[in-house]
């Protein structure tokens, strides 16, 4: 399980060099309400979807931009990601769900208050894309209009390596576009440096551990408390390096 930084010159050049639309500005849909009165959906790059759908494929032109319905229900056991890869190794989120989706960490925060409800569906996209039309044209504009329809005010996106960090950068900005508000986690800051996402937090863990560490969930609430804690900014675009002092050993 990588990092960037850990990476060859030419892994990293290759990564660095991934296909991002370059923006000079960014979309912004203000908060009108708090987090605690607010609905809360879940959309992911990280190519999972439920046991028996479609799985993801590489075979299309550019990339698979399809997505995948999660419904907020579903058991976690019967949650499988499809995208494989050398760049990130699937352990961690077979172990934990949420090192890149955190289904059970939202549910707590619902508990707690802090989030006023959740969406009854979650959307899954493939984030290794070199091509990013479908997303910008057909299936990020259709998400939209499915979360605007469920009524969600705020949507949490989730990568799980370099390119779902670019596609993540993508995404935001449509369903900001179409009114939506948007957080985000970055696994690559110079992704989001050039596609200039609303609001973007980036976090230094390795390729596959999107939020730290499997199994612990009070470190993923503090990762979780700086992604959201970027909706109280009054202008954008935002991207914040999440501070820690220690980086978690991960196995």
């Amino acid at each position: 399980m990588p990092k960037l930084e850990m990476l060859t010159e030419q892994q990293r050049d290759m990564l660095l060099a991934w296909p991002s639309p370059e923006h000079e500005d960014s979309p912004w849909t203000k908060m009108s309400k708090p987090l605690s009165e607010c609905k809360v959906a879940l959309v992911t790059t990280a190519g999972l979807h439920v046991r028996g759908d479609d799985p993801f494929t590489t075979a299309k032109n550019g990339g698979d931009a399809s997505f995948r319905i999660i419904p907020r229900l579903t058991d976690p056991a019967d949650i499988v990601q499809s995208h494989t890869s050398i760049g990130f190794d699937r352990t961690s989120i077979y172990k934990d769900i949420n090192i890149t989706f955190p289904i059970d960490r939202l549910n707590e925060l619902v508990a707690l208050g802090k989030i006023g409800s959740l969406s009854d569906n979650y959307y899954s996209f493939m984030g290794a894309l070199r091509n990013v039309t479908g997303l910008t044209d057909e299936y990020g504009p259709e998400v939209a209009e499915k979360l605007l329809d469920e009524k969600v005010d705020v949507v949490l996106l989730t990568p799980t390596w370099p390119a779902c960090t670019n596609a993540v950068s993508v995404i935001a900005r449509v369903l900001e576009e179409a009114g939506l508000i948007t957080t985000a986690l970055s696994l690559v800051e110079e992704h989001a440096k050039k596609i200039k996402p609303p609001r973007i937090l980036s976090v230094p863990f390795n390729f596959g551990n999107t939020f730290g560490e499997v199994n612990n969930p009070s470190y993923q609430h503090e990762i979780l408390a700086a992604t959201f804690g970027l909706l109280e900014r009054s202008e954008g675009p935002v991207l914040e390096i999440f501070e820690t002092d220690e980086i978690p050993v991960l196995v």
